[in-house]
């Protein structure tokens, strides 16, 4: 039986407990309740573990994916050079455009 349907039974005789002998039946439903809510957090907690590592691992794919062979230093360089590439050509054209102008 999984440890919802437990968790659910175990709700279900509290509840039917505490209805027809509120005292007596609560002393005794409440440490069986407490242990399937101690079964469905430790359920929760393995279930978000495997969730973080399987994305983890996902997106070390992804990555060496897009990166490929090379480093991703020797990408950065490469992009950092067509930066300043760029700029030097929008500021020679700012030039062109101030020296064009007509007063």
């Amino acid at each position: 039986m999984s440890v919802i349907k437990k968790l659910f039974y175990g709700m279900g005789l509290a509840a039917l407990a505490y209805m027809i002998m509120p005292d007596k039946m609560k002393k005794k439903v409440e440490p069986m309740v407490s242990k399937r809510m101690d079964e469905a957090k430790m359920l929760a907690e393995k279930g978000k573990n495997m969730l973080k590592k399987n994305f983890n691992e996902k997106k070390e794919d992804v990555m060496d994916k897009i990166c490929g062979d090379e480093a991703p230093e020797k990408e950065e360089v490469d992009l950092k050079k067509e930066i300043e590439e760029l700029k030097a050509t929008v500021k020679a054209l700012q030039n062109e455009i101030k020296d064009s102008r007509i007063y």
